[in-house]
């Protein structure tokens, strides 16, 4: 073996037990794991780079490590609407890149960041040679995709403060830090950026953050949020 094979074989190790340790994938075969590292790449994203760009061709599935990323979309208006806050395991692309879409969405990185890029040509190619990693890997891949088309339904279906409970819990779980007894969100997310990203007024985000600070269930930090009664957020998204 020459040096640069066994480089090779160690950053290939490296990023498959990096992927068998991300919840989302910490269930499939170690076999489909090698085989989605064998064909990435690694690239580090610096704080307002942009990883995809609405509009343009997909030719890249991404997969964000370590950092947090915004996923926006433009408006008539010519502003930015966001849609989403992406952390650790979450797919960045969604499945029009299979297809040779157009990204709906431009995706940035809010912080310093590490992720895997998937040439979709290289993709393609492993399940042609590997049929049975369709199965293990597409359900995984696309999960973003199938996210978003219940996303207008759960928006239509269910009350504001349901939702926004729902997405800070969602945001707990992938950015939280343990703060004594709470939980500390380390985001900065204005109430305008709230609203959009739960279909929802300025006013009714802001009375509902209002009600949840005097009530000591989140409060604002400079850090961020800080989630002190998650037994009652949960409560609340569960539709009580």
């Amino acid at each position: 073996m020459t040096r640069d094979t066994g480089e090779a074989t160690s950053v290939l190790r490296a990023l498959t037990e990096r992927l068998a340790n991300l919840a989302l994938y910490r269930d499939l075969p170690m076999a489909s794991l090698e085989a989605l590292a064998a064909v990435a790449e690694v690239r580090s994203v610096q704080p307002g780079e942009r990883i995809v760009e609405e509009g343009t061709k997909a030719t890249s599935y991404f997969l964000l490590m370590d950092g947090r990323l915004k996923m926006t979309r433009r408006m008539p208006d010519g502003g930015d609407s966001t849609l989403a806050l992406l952390g650790p395991a979450d797919p960045i692309s969604t499945l029009s890149e299979l297809g040779g879409g157009e990204s709906d969405a431009t995706v940035q990185a809010l912080e310093p960041s590490f992720c895997l890029e998937i040439p979709v040509s290289a993709l393609l190619k492993a399940f042609a040679a590997q049929p049975w990693l369709i199965a293990d890997l597409l359900p995984v891949l696309t999960r973003y995709t199938i996210d978003c088309k219940t996303c207008g339904d759960e928006m239509s279906f269910y009350r504001v403060e349901l939702r926004i409970a729902k997405l800070f819990l969602k945001l707990a779980n992938t950015f939280g830090r343990p703060r004594g007894t709470g939980v500390l969100l380390p985001i900065h997310l204005s109430r305008f950026e709230l609203a959009e990203m739960t279909a929802t007024t300025l006013e009714t985000a802001a009375r509902i953050l209002n009600r949840w600070e005097r009530e000591e269930i989140l409060l604002p930090r400079d850090e961020g949020f800080e989630l002190i009664d998650r037994e009652t957020l949960v409560f609340i998204a569960g539709g009580g």
